[in-house]
């Protein structure tokens, strides 16, 4: 039973240490990709609308935010696992060693 207990517990640190190292590695993939993406093009002016810049902008202003909130609700749920899980394991220390103090 503590054997298969403890091993739970590392599984769950592992997974979560593995969840915010990945987390550190894709965002500076896509950190790098986007700066790939924004490329300068020669385009002959008479052809293109004057408010096909405005629109360029703002969808890329919209894909940067929606990256933006994608993190933040990913560090949040990372967060709360982070404090759940060592809440979780404070409790579990507390009682072995309440159980521990009983025997010696």
């Amino acid at each position: 039973m503590g054997r298969t207990f403890i091993i739970l517990l590392l599984l769950a640190v592992f997974f979560l240490s593995g969840t915010l190292y990945g987390m550190n590695q894709s965002s500076e993939v896509e950190e790098i990709d986007f700066a790939k993406e924004n490329k300068v093009v020669n385009v002959d002016e008479s052809s293109v609308p004057e408010d096909s810049e405005v629109i360029i902008s703002q969808t890329a202003t919209d894909d940067v935010m929606n990256m933006e909130e994608n993190i933040h609700l990913t560090n949040n749920a990372a967060s709360f696992l982070e404090t759940s899980v060592q809440g979780f394991f404070e409790i579990v220390v507390g009682v072995l060693y309440q159980i521990a103090e009983i025997f010696f």
